[in-house]
């Protein structure tokens, strides 16, 4: 696992190789903090590529970037390939020799066997660059799940890429700019879609993308999709269970592979108990499982992290979180998630994961995916009942509704009537690509409303519109997947915050043999209104986790928001988010519209912080905004870095 980076040349203008090598190192000086351990680059008079490495398989021959022995092939590679084993066998079997033990090479040999078809065998989360100096071609590809990031912008002449943002810090005279098309389209959906950034002239490789580069174009094609639903599965349901938690029991044996300790995120849910379980069951003992606990009842599961770390005899650490603890981090999280978040809930996991890597843990396993695969959300309950709300009676309605929300103080009143409007309202054109979202979507519009460029959507809803041939329940499936799951729960919520310390985190429920299992089983397998969410994750595991997990109401992983950041007592915010949203403050931040703004944070002041959920989400965008317009498009983050190990340096002659 590491953080990558490196120039290409595109006008064919040959310099130094030491000089494109020094300027590599320049941009991994920005993500030591990605591979603590060591440090590599190696250049030509056109190429350079170069990786900080954190050592988790085969720590003493695994360098990079790595080559062949003839030197024509070239890798700078950031993440695991779990099923690199399988992949070497296979490799051998047709004549490959290797000189490591590693999954690196097993991509590089991969790669020079099979060509662009070795993208499509990798099971895990990675994002590699891949040289060929005969040919002069390069391939940056990442993931198709969108685990693992990497980021491009064209420049005079060639091309620079990353594993984060901030490594373009150190390309000379570049300042980052707002990209305010992009910019709205994320404040409306809550994060980027695709290729999109919020920043001027910057890409990322999409998930399940490979571009590739050669002096003549730039080309970008999809090698993997997440599965859409098919339902077309000739099974039933008990088989299917167990077939189920076979092909869960492999996974996580898989991720279990390495050369240094594997520990375990527990939430206190279903996801992250199945984990634990599966990990547990594999290993010689059971592993240290880590949690996040909150001072404030609502958001904590502390009681359900015991039970189930109880249960399976786990040596379990938690870390207490309050609102002041929220507040004090956000900022510093916030420079390594790097785009505007919509909720505090990245921070809590950015201080765990420091507490992980102090107790001398590299790589943790989680249960992020297993909503989106096994349809653990109240969205998809929520958008089956919108599509069917015309054709079911009264009793009906509400009965499928005290079923979905048993927590609203509606049902304690009697008083179902604006709850039945809004469905009512929302049950209409479920023909619509984004008819899973448009809620969500349109509570997006108060965000949006805080900046002077008239809305913006991107280019999802016309991607979405290729699901015409999808219910509604799979449509909302494809867009969790591409947009919470890819461009949040595994990014600023996942690699970013547990890379911000050096902790590899790793997604049993997301391998490619699960999500197609799944993807092929009817939908009542995994919902239904009498049963409610993942069934046959629950029937999986009946037998073997406690009876109150399998059991009670899906509880979604929250933080305190906006009231992290206010003072009732006081009646005004905390001193600093005063300071920074205070009205010469907006005022410097050119895409916010001041009087917008102004009018959202009185309102928050003067709530202490109670207000509703688009307003937080606003709230939160707003002032993350604020903050790193003034870290990366101001500049005054351009210094911070973490210690760079040192660095070896190849420079290679005239390609082979």
């Amino acid at each position: 696992m590491c953080g990558i980076a490196g120039l290409l040349d595109l006008a064919g203008t040959p310099r130094p190789a030491a000089e494109r090598a020094a300027e590599v190192e320049a941009m991994l000086d920005r993500l030591a903090h990605r591979g603590p351990d060591e440090a590599g680059v190696v250049a030509d008079a056109r190429v350079a590529l170069g990786a900080v490495r954190l050592r988790i398989v085969d720590l003493a021959l695994g360098q990079q970037p790595m080559g062949d022995e003839s030197g024509r092939w070239w890798i700078a590679f950031n993440g695991e390939v779990y099923n690199f084993p399988e992949l070497r066998a296979e490799l051998e079997a047709e004549g490959a020799v290797f000189r490591s033990r590693c999954d690196t090479e097993v991509v590089l040999r991969a790669w020079m066997q099979w060509g662009e078809a070795a993208a499509s065998r990798l099971e895990g989360g990675f994002a590699f660059a891949l040289h060929d100096r005969r040919a002069r071609c390069t391939h940056l590809v990442r993931d198709r799940a969108g685990k693992r990031p990497l980021f491009y912008r064209e420049e005079a002449g060639g091309l620079v890429f990353a594993s984060e943002m901030k490594a373009f810090f150190a390309r000379p005279g570049y300042g980052f700019a707002w990209d305010e098309g992009g910019l709205s389209a994320l404040f409306g959906q809550w994060t980027p879609f695709g290729e999109a950034t919020p920043y001027r002239g910057i890409r990322q490789v999409p998930a399940g993308g490979s571009l590739r580069v050669d002096p003549t174009r730039i080309r970008l094609t999809r090698y993997a999709e997440m599965p859409l639903a098919r339902g077309d599965a000739k099974i039933g349901f008990e088989a299917a269970a167990e077939r189920a938690r076979a092909l869960l029991r492999g996974s996580v044996a898989r991720r279990l592979r390495g050369d240094v300790e594997v520990a375990v995120l527990l939430s206190g849910g279903l996801d992250s108990a199945v984990v634990a379980h599966l990990a547990a069951e594999a290993g010689a003992r059971p592993p240290r499982a880590f949690s996040v606990g909150f001072t404030e009842a609502a958001f904590d599961e502390s009681a359900d992290q015991d039970l189930v770390a109880g249960r399976l005899g786990l040596d379990h650490d938690r870390l207490v979180i309050g609102p002041g603890d929220i507040a004090a981090a956000f900022e510093p999280a916030l420079w390594h998630a790097e785009i505007p978040q919509f909720r505090t809930a990245f921070v809590p996991i950015y201080r765990l994961a420091g507490r992980i890597r102090e107790a001398g843990c590299k790589v943790v396993l989680s249960g992020e995916g297993a909503d989106e695969v096994f349809y653990g959300y109240d969205l998809f309950k929520e958008t089956a009942l919108r599509a069917e709300w015309p054709a079911l009676d009264a009793e009906t309605r509400r009965s499928r509704l005290r079923r979905l929300y048993p927590y609203l103080p509606h049902f304690a009143t009697g008083d179902t009537r604006a709850l039945e409007a809004l469905f009512a309202r929302s049950s209409a054109g479920a023909d619509d690509p984004l008819y899973s979202h448009a809620l969500r979507f349109e509570n997006g519009r108060l965000a949006q409303r805080l900046l002077r460029v008239a809305p913006q959507d991107g280019a999802l809803p016309e991607v979405a519109a290729g699901l015409a041939g999808l219910d509604p329940v799979a449509r909302a499936q494809w867009l969790e997947t591409r947009t919470l799951m890819e461009g949040y729960l595994l990014s600023s919520q996942g690699d970013r915050m547990t890379f911000a310390h050096g902790v590899e985190p790793r997604n049993p429920f997301l391998a490619p043999d699960v999500t197609a299992f799944a993807a092929g089983l009817p939908r009542h397998f995994h919902l239904t209104p009498e049963d409610g969410e993942k069934r046959l994750l629950k029937a999986a595991f009946a037998d073997v986790l406690p009876a109150r997990i399998l059991e009670k109401p899906k509880q979604p992983y929250r933080a305190p928001d906006a009231a992290a950041f206010a003072d009732p007592a006081a009646g005004r915010l905390i001193p600093w988010v005063e300071d920074a949203l205070a009205p010469a403050s907006l005022g410097e931040v050119g895409p916010v519209e001041a009087g917008a703004a102004l009018r959202l944070v009185d309102k928050v002041r003067r709530s202490g912080g109670a207000v509703s959920p688009r307003e937080n989400q606003a709230f939160l965008l707003l002032l993350s905004l604020v903050l790193l317009d003034g870290l990366y498009v101001r500049g005054t983050g351009r210094e911070r870095r973490a210690p760079r190990p040192p660095c070896t340096r190849a420079v290679l002659r005239d390609a082979a």
